[in-house]
């Protein structure tokens, strides 16, 4: 970075990211690079790691700081800096934390792991963080991170906003402090934004579609400074300019752990700097190096022009007319760019296919069109079906899980499965599917915490690709936005944050999905996150495709439902069903045209009116528009 100089001061914060895999996972594909070595410097009585590329100091860092506390009462926290142990391409680093809360000494090592990485012309440093308690902490802990960087006069902020603009931002700056002046000068805020997941901060300035943000110089050039976190805690980023002739800026950022919640135990997390070329590929890169256990989706998710789902329509039977009418008007050599959704038997939204027993699928079940008509379901049944998609050359998802449904009628109804909220009180989930074996019965929500439920879903799942997977495209996980921003969940005698644990669980399932690649290296794994619409509370909803291949979201294609969506998945695919595609005809037109999105057709929910039934003036206009699409893509 052409006369750019970093000077990184990790204050006190533990917004360090985290991932399953570490930094060793990047040293199999990235050679660490000499140039980008660490050593030790002391500057105004402080131990610093500096970290120089190609002779030039990039970095200072110091140890971050730590604040501790518990309903508004902070506690003293003593820190030890033990020196950093350099090496040539990895640096450890490790301080003893001492807390003192209510007469008892709490203690607590930080350790931080520096890897820097050259992969090209990009510069990264990865931080990865565990935090170790001797015994768990029952107070809040905060970690406040800061990065100080000179040369970037008139500088601006990159923030990937959560409205789907990227947007840049002037950095404020300080007004110096004259030596003439004897009174205050009132203090300039910092530009801030947040990144929302968790119960632990206060939420301040912009929010962000994940977390991750960008500095670069106004006039522009060829290189920007970015930082991400993992998405597995929220984070608050504060920047402000100095003011001073050098252009230093400072950038730092905050998270916490909700010990007063439920004890804090050990924590890892991972932090991401890069110094790359300015454009949206390369940022946005940065967050997904965080990240390096999620890998991207097959390649055929991007090549997605229209959705078909079919929900069992007229008791099973509306498939294959729905799918011939499709052939007739589609060429082969286009149908590969269109996804068929097979409607999901929701274990445990009542009984239907997995068997938790044997952890197998069973080899009979009943099924329910959205009319409450019994729909005799068998595993050959389904074989059968996805079979027949397949043949006809089109994509084959299959719909599982719905939200965290735990409907009490099921024989293997947990009571310690349910999630409650801090008054021991349960959360009831909506009934949505009409069957007449759910009268007199309460459809609970599974807590995402619990470790039975996340074992359940886990082999559920690996359930599933054993039976279907060699032949299946994708696995969608519906109504995700189920768990909430900002919600919390009883487990044992304590509470716990469930959005966290749910991006947790989605990302173990992702990775589950992917295991499943040794046997079809197609096979994809979608959310249903419905990002700011259609959901229970549109200004709470999670992106947990984050850590996902996909969204594939409930949405009907509604266009306000586009924009949020589109950044968290910007590596994924953005999909949606449009159950109303007669009488909301425009919203396909939109969706291609606008967004650039796939058209969205569906049987058997909604309108209940599939591609054999629609206007045949309707569905000439969805798919003229689809082979435009493919055609501008140049993926048929």
């Amino acid at each position: 970075m052409k006369k750019i100089f970093l000077l990184l001061l990790v204050t006190t914060m533990i917004v360090f990211c985290s991932c399953s895999g570490g930094p060793g996972d990047d040293a199999k594909q990235n050679k660490s690079d000499p140039s980008l070595s660490l050593t030790v410097q002391t500057t105004e009585g402080k131990t610093e790691l500096a970290c120089y590329s190609e002779g030039k100091l990039l970095l200072h860092l110091q140890a971050p700081e730590f604040e501790a506390g518990q309903a508004g009462t902070n506690f003293p926290v003593l820190l030890k800096n033990t020196p950093p142990q350099v090496k040539a391409d990895q640096t450890s680093w490790v301080q003893e934390i001492s807390i003192e809360y209510f007469n008892k000494t709490y203690g607590a090592n930080y350790e931080l792991t520096f890897s820097p990485i050259k992969e090209g012309s990009r510069k990264r440093l990865k931080v990865k963080c565990d935090l170790k308690p001797q015994s768990p902490l029952p107070f809040d802990l905060s970690v406040r991170q800061k990065a100080v960087i000179e040369g970037l006069s008139q500088a601006e902020a990159v923030l990937p906003r959560r409205d789907g603009k990227v947007a840049y931002y002037d950095v404020p700056q300080k007004k110096p402090l004259m030596a003439f002046q004897y009174y205050d000068v009132p203090q300039q805020k910092p530009l801030q934004a947040y990144w929302f997941l968790g119960s632990g901060f206060t939420r301040e300035g912009l929010e962000l579609a994940l977390p991750l943000i960008g500095l670069r110089k106004k006039d522009g050039g060829s290189d920007i400074l970015s930082v991400a976190t993992d998405p597995y805690l929220g984070v608050q980023f504060n920047v402000l300019g100095t003011g001073d002739s050098l252009g230093t800026v400072s950038v730092d950022f905050v998270s916490s752990f909700q010990g007063s919640l439920s004890p804090v135990q050990t924590e890892t997390r991972t932090i991401e700097i890069s110094i790359s070329s300015d454009s949206k590929d390369e940022l946005f890169k940065t967050f997904y190096h965080t990240i390096p256990d999620i890998k991207p989706g097959p390649a055929w998710i991007h090549d997605i022009q229209l959705n078909y789902y079919d929900y069992i329509a007229d008791e099973g039977r509306s498939l294959k007319p729905d799918l011939e009418e499709l052939t007739k008007r589609i060429p082969e050599k286009y149908r590969k760019n269109v996804l068929v959704c097979l409607h999901g038997y929701y274990d445990y939204l009542g009984r239907y296919a997995y068997n938790n027993k044997t952890k197998r699928i069973d080899d009979a079940w009943k099924a329910y069109d959205e009319k409450a008509q019994m729909v005799p379901m068998t595993k050959e049944e389904l074989h059968r079906r996805i079979k027949m998609v397949k043949e006809m050359g089109f994509r084959c998802a299959i719909y599982y899980f719905d939200a965290m449904a735990y409907e009490d009628a099921n024989p293997e109804f947990n009571p310690e499965w349910i999630w409650r909220d801090e008054t021991g009180n349960p959360i009831i989930w909506y009934y949505w599917q009409k069957r007449p074996d759910s009268k007199g019965h309460t459809n609970y929500m599974m807590n995402p915490a619990h470790p039975g439920v996340r074992q359940w879903f886990l082999d559920y799942t690996k359930a599933l690709i054993t039976e279907f997977g060699k032949d299946l495209d994708c696995l969608v996980w519906d109504e995700t936005n189920a768990v909430q921003q900002g919600t919390t969940a009883k487990i044992g005698s304590g509470m716990t944050e469930a959005d966290r644990a749910m991006m947790r669980l989605v990302s173990d399932i992702t990775r589950e999905v992917q295991r499943g690649w040794t046997l079809n290296p197609d096979l994809a794994f979608m959310t249903s996150d419905c990002i700011d619409a259609h959901g229970p509370s549109k200004e709470v909803q999670v992106p947990y495709c984050l850590v996902s291949h996909g969204t594939y979201q409930d949405s009907w294609c509604d266009p306000k439902a586009w924009s949020p969506g589109m950044l968290p998945n910007y590596r994924n695919c953005l999909i949606s069903c449009n159950w109303s595609a007669v009488k909301n005809r425009d919203w396909n037109r939109i969706a291609a045209e606008e967004y650039g999105m796939p058209q969205g057709l569906a049987n058997g929910f909604g309108e209940d009116i599939g591609p054999s039934e629609m206007p045949k003036e309707i569905l000439d206009e969805v798919i003229a528009r689809f082979i435009k699409q493919v055609e501008k893509s140049g993926t048929h």
